[in-house]
C-alpha cells in the first residue's frame, strides 16, 4: 500500500498558523549546518599538529595565536580577520582553515575570500535584522558552536577511542532529570516534539508527545501524530489505538481514517479493514484504489463473488491496471472460476514484467486444472524470477497451500513430483 505512511497534509498547515514551522526551520538549519554539512567540509582538516593537543580542540579562535598569524601576506591575514568574525564556522573549524591557508595556491585563497566575505556578509545581514527586531542571537551562536566543537572532537581526534562519545547514542532532552523541569510549558515541548517527528526520530517525538497529552487537552492531531510514531517504529497494535482516539476526536479526517485501515489489515482485521474502506468509498465511489482494497478485503474474507464485483470496477475505472488483473487472477483462483483465471492469469504472464507470484500462481492454476507439466514449466519460471532461491519458493507453496483451498483437491504425491521436478530443472 503506498499510501501506508503518508503523512496528513493537514499537519503542515497547522504547524504554519500556530508559527512552530519557522522555529523549526532555524532548529533544522542549526543540525544541518552544526552537523553533516561542516563535518563533511572541515573533517579533512584536523591532521595538524595543532589539534594533536586536546585544548585546542576548545580554544577560542583568535587572529593572533602564533600558529595562524601571517603578516607576510595580506591576502592570508584578511581571510584570518574575516574567519574570526564568520559565525557559521565554530572555532575549531576556524582554526583548521587558518591552518591550511599556507598550502593553498593564491588564485584559490582569492576565490575562498570572496566566498567567505560573501557569505559573512549575509549572515551579518541575517544578524542586525534580528537585532533591530530585538533578539540579539549570540547565545545561541556559542551554544551551537560549542556543540560543534564536541561533536568534531569525539568524531574526529585522533585518540578519541579513550573517550566515551556522548554522540555515539540518542538523546532525548526533555527526558534528562536534571533538564526536565525546563521543559515544563507545552508551547517549548511542542516545539521540540514537531523537531524530533520532522526529522524521523519517532521514538523521541512519541515520548515528548506522551508528556503534551498529559498536561493539555485530548487533540486529533497530537493522537495522530502518536499513531504515525508507532506505526513507523513498528508497533501496529499502538498505533491502531492512537489512531482510533484521532478518529474519536475528529471523525471527519479521510487521512485517519486511512491509517486504521491499514492497521487492520496489518493486523489481520479484514472484516473492520473492510467497514474503513467503505466508509472512506462513500465520499469517492469510483476511486480505484479502495475499489481495489475492498475488493481484496473481501476476497481476505473468503466472500469471492463480492470481491469480484469491486474488483471488476477496479479493472474498469483503472483502464485494466496491472493490480487489478492481479489481484482478479487471485480472486478467481481462490474462487474456483479456473476459466475466467486462465484469461488474467495469460494476461499477467504476457506483461513486461511478471513477478514470481504470478509465475506460483500460474502453475497452481495448471495443477488444479490437471495440466502438470504446464504446472512444472511455471515453478521453473518462478524459481528463475526468485534468482534461484528454492527456499522461498517452497515457503511460499507452503503458504498457498494453507490458503488455497482447493488444494485439497491435488494427489499429494503428485504435487510433491511436480515441486521436486521443477527444482531440479531451475538448476
Amino acid at each position: 500500500d503506498t499510501e501506508a505512511m503518508e503523512e496528513n497534509p493537514e499537519w503542515a498547515e497547522m504547524l504554519e498558523k500556530s508559527g512552530v514551522a519557522d522555529r523549526l526551520k532555524e532548529l533544522q538549519e542549526l543540525q544541518e549546518d552544526g552537523g553533516d554539512v561542516m563535518m563533511a567540509t572541515f573533517s579533512k582538516l584536523k591532521t595538524f599538529s595543532f589539534f594533536n593537543d586536546i585544548s585546542n580542540w576548545f580554544l577560542p579562535f583568535h587572529q593572533s595565536h602564533t600558529q595562524i598569524a601571517s603578516d607576510d601576506i595580506p591576502e592570508i591575514a584578511t581571510l584570518i580577520s574575516i574567519m574570526g568574525n564568520a559565525p557559521m564556522f565554530c572555532d575549531n573549524d576556524k582554526y583548521s582553515v587558518a591552518l591550511s591557508l599556507s598550502q593553498i595556491p593564491p588564485a584559490q585563497r582569492d576565490m575562498m575570500l570572496r566566498q567567505i566575505r560573501m557569505q559573512t556578509q549575509q549572515m551579518d545581514a541575517v544578524r542586525m535584522a534580528a537585532m533591530d527586531s530585538g533578539h540579539v542571537p549570540q547565545r545561541e551562536e556559542l551554544a551551537a558552536n560549542y556543540v560543534r566543537n564536541l561533536y568534531r572532537f569525539f568524531k574526529l581526534f585522533r585518540r578519541k577511542v579513550e573517550f566515551t562519545d556522548p554522540f555515539s547514542s540518542g538523546l532525548n532532552i526533555p527526558a534528562i532529570p536534571s533538564l526536565e523541569q525546563e521543559f515544563e510549558d507545552s508551547d517549548t515541548l511542542m516545539v521540540i516534539a514537531e523537531f524530533y517527528f520532522k526529522r524521523g526520530y519517532y521514538s523521541d517525538a512519541l515520548e515528548v508527545f506522551r508528556r503534551l497529552t498529559a498536561m493539555s487537552s485530548p487533540s486529533a492531531a497530537i493522537s495522530q501524530k502518536m499513531g504515525y510514531c508507532e506505526q513507523s517504529v513498528g508497533d501496529i497494535s499502538a498505533a491502531l489505538r492512537h489512531y482510533e482516539e484521532a478518529e474519536m476526536l475528529d471523525s471527519s479526517s479521510r487521512w485517519t481514517l486511512r491509517r486504521l485501515a491499514w492497521c487492520h489489515r496489518m493486523l489481520g482485521n479484514w472484516d473492520k479493514a473492510l467497514d474503513c474502506y467503505r466508509r472512506l468509498a462513500e465520499d469517492k465511489p469510483d476511486d480505484v484504489s479502495l475499489a481495489l482494497n475492498i475488493g481484496l478485503s473481501l476476497v481476505k474474507l473468503h466472500r469471492y463473488d463480492e470481491a469480484l464485483q469491486y474488483l471488476f470496477k477496479a479493472e474498469f475505472y483503472g483502464s485494466g491496471s496491472e493490480k487489478a488483473t492481479r489481484a482478479l487472477a487471485w480472486c478467481t483462483l481462490l474462487g474456483g472460476d479456473y476459466e475466467r483465471c486462465v484469461k488474467y492469469t495469460a494476461t499477467l504472464l504476457a506483461g513486461t514484467t511478471p513477478r514470481p507470484n504470478d509465475y506460483i500462481n500460474a502453475g497452481h492454476l495448471s495443477l488444479l486444472t490437471g495440466h502438470p507439466g504446464e504446472a512444472v514449466d511455471h515453478y521453473v519460471d518462478a524459481i528463475k524470477a526468485m534468482e534461484g532461491n528454492v527456499d522461498s519458493f517452497l515457503r511460499r507453496l507452503a503458504d498457498d497451500k494453507v490458503t488455497i483451498s482447493a488444494f485439497g483437491g491435488v494427489d499429494p504425491q503428485l504435487m510433491a513430483i511436480v515441486v521436486d521436478t521443477s527444482i531440479a530443472k531451475s538448476k
